[in-house]
């Protein structure tokens, strides 16, 4: 929801359907690919990668959104 209100273009892919099942694999936005695993979320930006635990994501997830989304 956070990235919703920041940005316009977004793009995700899914295991199916957005509900409350659902499992988002991975996202775009803009030029920024993020992807989500077991464990941890990642945000490639050209050829650099930048991952942060979902612990730590749920913790504290606006910092983390800004380390993922740094350029």
């Amino acid at each position: 929801m956070e990235l919703n209100t920041r940005y316009s273009e977004i793009s995700i892919e899914t295991d199916n359907s957005i509900d409350d099942e659902s499992k988002i694999k991975a996202f775009n936005i803009e030029d920024v690919k993020i992807i989500v695993d077991d464990e941890n979320i990642m945000s490639i930006i050209g050829e650099n990668v930048i991952r942060v635990s979902k612990d730590e994501f749920l913790k504290r997830p606006v910092k983390c959104i800004k380390e993922l989304l740094r350029r």
